[in-house]
């Protein structure tokens, strides 16, 4: 049977001179799996966990474009199975100081986790590309921001897609939507965000074949 899903992340940047360094930690499990080594009842529990910690250091390189490299440590369980791994993303963004229109190019997880009890599991590298466009509304204070993005998988051969909207109000709340393609089980989401001060504090729910998905968000700027 399912068990209990939980997903959590916590990060943090810093600026170093014309740099930006960010350090992540992320958690992802599901407790209280039904075991079974033969058909019939259940012959106990057990837990399947994925965890990662990682750096990641961004840098303009001249006009409007930056570039970035993330590297991060891999950490798998599965049932009394344990497997560690590296993996590491480059990007690339181009945005004018005072533009609508920004553009993105990355390459993630590449790299290699070891072997699982016996098998090696491939890390799902994917190239991906994206482009946001912000249209300033006066009646709003604000902007609606569009944003889409495309994603070819390079060792499975999957292609995904995503599109969001967001509608900003006067710099305190935000409204958003969005759609996911060729992710199985994935499709509509929607959300909300508010600033008071330095705090952001965002909602997003998605439902999904397997129930529904309720996500928490809290940043400090500082």
């Amino acid at each position: 049977g399912l068990g209990e899903v939980q997903a959590d992340f916590v990060g943090a940047t810093f600026r170093a001179g014309r740099s930006t360094l960010g350090l992540n930690l992320s958690y992802a499990g599901v407790t209280g799996l039904e075991l079974r080594t033969r058909p019939g009842a259940a012959e106990g529990t057990f837990d399947q966990r994925d965890a990662a910690v990682g750096a990641t250091l961004a840098r303009p390189v001249g006009g409007d474009v930056s570039v970035g490299v993330g590297l991060r440590y891999l950490y798998e369980q599965l049932y009394d199975a344990t497997a560690g791994g590296f993996a590491f993303d480059l990007g690339a963004s181009w945005r004018k100081p005072a533009g609508r229109v920004a553009l993105g190019a990355a390459i993630r997880n590449l790299g290699r986790m070891g072997a699982l009890d016996i098998d090696r599991s491939p890390l799902p590298t994917v190239a991906a590309l994206g482009a946001a466009y912000g249209l300033p509304v006066a009646a709003l204070g604000d902007e609606v921001r569009l944003a889409a993005d495309i994603e070819q998988g390079l060792v499975a051969a999957t292609t995904a897609g995503r599109f969001g909207l967001e509608v900003g109000l006067r710099g305190r709340l935000a409204l958003r939507t969005g759609y996911q393609l060729g992710l199985p089980g994935r499709g509509f989401s929607a959300g909300l965000g508010a600033t008071v001060g330095r705090l952001a504090v965002g909602y997003a729910f998605q439902p999904h074949d397997l129930g529904a998905t309720h996500g928490l968000s809290v940043g400090l700027a500082y």
